[in-house]
């Protein structure tokens, strides 16, 4: 009898620990918010939503859906890291200055399903206070598509159809001075030679993804290697570069980049990527 209850106290707290976990983030994240901007309205839209609408008007919402799901899959010590760095840049956003300015422009490339959820975010916001104002996104290859932001010191804003208008600059503009602007604090792409047998890594990089940004000198690596190149990027902050020698390979790489990738704080794509004649493409 003893043991019984005792298998099913230790089975009630292994079902109720994510929910407990996911509330504990939610409690930590309002906190936070009403220390940063304490005339701030907050409403819990779910266990894992929260829309915050500061006394200007404006209204974001905060989903814990990812930093949860990081914390489930990896040790005490990386969650609290990643809470620490998510809280910080919630922060940051509710407090800092909303004006973008030209020079904080990058282009970015993230996964179609976060850039599909923060559309259907925007739309959402909309529908009780002004009309949706969408990001400025285009596609790009296969799971992923280029979507403009503004840098600022701990944290990344996305930006809206309505802030370029207030810049005076066209989609094109925008996208052009984003990407030298980011492409500018980036690593230059590796040589073939320096690439001969290897897989390079570019870990802790701030907008790492945006390396695949340079379509002429990736098409000229291509052709040195002899199409045997490959990039993926399962992260911003691990980004890798090298070349295969057989379909077993590949195979063995495309496991290695779907774990990383269901690993990631701020997963960007499970695939390995290839160029070619069209621009990026799934290797398989």
């Amino acid at each position: 009898m003893r043991f019984a209850t005792i298998m099913m106290v230790l089975l009630a707290a292994v079902l109720i620990t994510p929910a407990a976990a996911a509330q504990s983030l939610r409690d930590e994240t309002v906190a936070a918010v009403h220390a940063a901007v304490p005339d701030a309205v907050i409403t819990i839209v779910d266990p894992l939503s929260i829309k915050v609408k500061r006394p200007s008007g404006h209204e974001i919402q905060i989903n814990l859906d990812r930093i949860t799901s990081f914390c489930d899959a990896n040790s005490a010590d990386d969650c609290a890291a990643e809470k620490q760095h998510f809280l910080a840049g919630i922060v940051e956003g509710l407090t800092i200055d909303d004006t973008v300015a030209p020079t904080q422009l990058r282009l970015l490339v993230r996964g179609n399903d976060y850039i599909a959820a923060y559309v259907r975010e925007t739309a959402s916001l909309g529908k009780d206070a002004e009309p949706p104002d969408p990001p400025v996104t285009m596609n790009f290859a296969e799971g992923v598509s280029l979507i403009l932001a503004a840098d600022f010191p701990t944290t990344t804003r996305m930006v809206n159809a309505s802030t370029l208008k207030t810049l005076g600059l066209n989609r094109d503009q925008a996208f052009a001075l984003g990407t030298r602007q980011v492409l500018a604090s980036l690593p230059k792409i590796p040589t073939a030679e320096e690439l001969d047998g290897k897989l390079m890594s570019f870990p802790d990089l701030d907008y790492g993804a945006s390396m695949l940004l340079e379509p002429d000198r990736w098409r000229s690596l291509a052709v040195a290697t002899g199409g045997r190149l490959f990039v993926a990027i399962p992260a911003d902050n691990d980004v890798l570069i090298g070349t295969v020698e057989s379909d077993e390979d590949l195979r063995k790489l495309e496991k290695l980049v779907a774990d990383s990738y269901a690993a990631a704080g701020r997963g960007i794509s499970p695939f390995v990527y290839r160029w070619s004649p069209s621009g990026w493409e799934v290797a398989r």
